[in-house]
């Protein structure tokens, strides 16, 4: 996945190129719907499985950054031994879990991970998280809305990935948050684990 994400602000972003030379499934608006199985140079199984992993592995260890912050508690319920089969390759991903994959339009892509956090809708579970230009929605429930298996990457029969600026917006707004905190040593801890990454060969 690393090798096809923008490694700097402005940098190749392999992903959004693949799917720019494509003609679109749908477009609404500023969002277009690509069929991610038709695009050759993209391996669709490879993006589910590092999507879903992200979440899983949320879902069975607490993860700590080098800083002590904790990250957010992932709870898969009932689809957490569903969704570990799957990533052992001993069972397709449940029906009624769905992974929706963003893509952000903008050649400078926010540089930035943000690791899975809870956004729960009315009708299902929700986490997401977000990684140099890509975004990544796991939804689940007891009989989930066929909605969201039409803009699945695994369940619907194209492997819809979704290119828009509604989920980058998002981004902008979580991140802007810590931004407007009273809390200082929130924005203190942010900047120091920003420049140990950067600092990284």
């Amino acid at each position: 996945m690393l090798g096809n994400l923008p490694r700097d602000y402005g940098k190749k972003f392999p992903v959004l190129d693949a799917l720019s030379a494509q003609t679109p499934l749908l477009v609404d608006g500023g969002t277009k719907l690509y069929a991610g199985a038709k695009v050759k140079s993209l391996d669709m199984d490879k993006i589910v499985y590092f999507g879903v992993s992200v979440f899983w592995r949320g879902a069975v260890h607490q993860w700590t950054s080098s800083l002590r912050s904790e990250a957010p508690d992932v709870h898969l319920c009932a689809y957490e031994e569903p969704i570990r089969q799957f990533l052992l390759g001993t069972s397709p991903l449940p029906d009624d879990v769905a992974l929706t994959v963003f893509v952000c339009p903008n050649g400078s892509v926010l540089n930035a991970m943000l690791v899975p956090w809870e956004a729960d809708l009315l009708e299902c579970s929700r986490y997401a998280f977000y990684i140099s230009g890509l975004g990544f929605v796991l939804q689940f429930a007891d009989k989930l809305p066929q909605n969201f298996r039409n803009v699945c990457a695994y369940h619907s029969p194209d492997r819809v990935i979704v290119v828009g600026t509604e989920f980058e917006d998002v981004i902008r707004q979580v991140l802007r948050e810590p931004a407007t905190s009273s809390d200082d040593s929130r924005i203190q801890k942010m900047l120091q684990e920003i420049a140990k990454i950067r600092a990284k060969p």
